[in-house]
């Protein structure tokens, strides 16, 4: 990915501890958690298909406004309090590669 890419749509298909797709039925929401060294932000992320656990988010200019490596999370909350969170997975974002 590149630093300033925006529109770059992200899906998800979260899976359970047995690789079955994790039902979002119940959910109230899901977040995407972003952190750059030791900054932290939150997305909401739209459920896309409940049942099989696939969720989508669109890349913002801010989010990719300064290369290094990224670390994401999704974040599954209920209305009864119950938070399951994802692995943690890695992206680098580069600088732009133009002859200056």
């Amino acid at each position: 990915m590149r630093q300033g890419e925006v529109g770059i749509e992200w899906f998800f298909l979260i899976k359970d501890e047995q690789g079955k797709p994790f039902d979002l039925t119940d959910a109230s929401g899901v977040k995407l958690v972003l952190r750059r060294g030791i900054t932290t932000w939150e997305r909401t992320c739209t459920i896309v298909d409940a049942t099989a656990g696939k969720v989508r988010y669109v890349l913002t200019e801010e989010d990719t406004a300064k290369p290094g490596m990224y670390a994401f999370q999704l974040v599954i909350t209920y209305p009864d309090g119950r938070i399951v969170k994802t692995n943690i997975y890695r992206e680098i974002v580069y600088d732009s590669l133009e002859a200056k």
